[in-house]
């Protein structure tokens, strides 16, 4: 007995250590592209409604009075015989089988924008096209966050900020933006993007392939240069993203369900 009692009294400090000791989750140990617990303010920093008559609808108070001075309106850069062109975006896999649209309400959580399998609930841009240069899509008045009418994308990450290298996991985030950016390099405001991200934000991203409806996409580095982007979709977040090399950024995050998709307009 009193060797079986010295046994015990031995492993009681090491029983008591493992008791308290919780054993390691998942997300502890591996990397995200986003927190899984975001801030706040991201979830409740914009209004929930776009007009005084939704908010009432919805049992909100009204909207703060807005600066009759309009400082982000799209400037008229083009004669008036530019074409504008209208539609939804439809979100199409590898192989070019149509799985769903891009929907036009933004996610409450992030501030990004993820997929429906409505048309109804369909993302609505207008753009008018330039070539081969990238121009801003704006949002359909209907489904745009209020005070973020354009549609664009907020760097993530990478090995170099604001940039996106052809071997690096680079990435960017697709969400609302308050106002036109030229085609150039990344503005660094939290401000500016429904993402509430001070990483880097641009507007003027995409081109139209009237032939086959495609959606490029391209993403100017700080030194001007325009680089390919890659539209893709992460099942861990539910959001699109910019990225610039597939197979760097699903190693970089190998549990987010990514997958490569293509942007298709349906025109409306």
């Amino acid at each position: 007995m009193r060797i079986s009692t010295l046994i015990v009294l031995l492993f009681l400090p090491f029983l008591s250590l493992c008791l308290c000791v919780s054993p390691l989750s998942l997300s502890d140990t591996e990397i995200w592209s986003l927190p899984l617990k975001p801030p706040k303010h991201h979830r409740n920093k914009y209004p929930l409604c776009s007009t005084n008559a939704e908010c009432f609808k919805k049992g909100l108070p009204p909207l703060k009075p807005r600066s009759k001075t309009k400082r982000h309106e799209l400037k008229a850069r083009q004669s008036a015989s530019a074409t504008t062109v209208n539609g939804i975006i439809q979100v199409l896999n590898s192989s070019g089988t149509p799985i769903g649209y891009v929907s036009g309400t933004v996610n409450s959580t992030y501030g990004g924008y993820g997929m429906t399998s409505s048309a109804a609930n369909a993302m609505s841009v207008s753009f008018s096209p330039n070539g081969n240069s990238p121009v801003t899509y704006t949002l359909s008045s209907s489904q745009r966050p209020s005070g973020f009418p354009y549609l664009g994308a907020v760097y993530g990450g990478g090995t170099s900020a604001m940039n996106f290298a052809s071997t690096d996991y680079s990435y960017a985030f697709v969400t609302a933006v308050n106002t036109v950016i030229p085609v150039g390099p990344a503005v660094a405001s939290a401000s500016n993007n429904r993402f509430n991200s001070a990483k880097g934000t641009e507007t003027s991203l995409f081109t139209y392939n009237s032939a086959s409806g495609n959606i490029a996409a391209t993403w100017t580095n700080t030194n001007s240069a325009a680089v390919s982007a890659t539209i893709i979709y992460d099942v861990k977040f539910a959001l699109f993203y910019l990225i610039s090399n597939f197979s760097a950024f699903q190693k970089q995050f190998p549990n987010e369900g990514e997958y490569v998709v293509t942007w298709k307009l349906i025109p409306q």
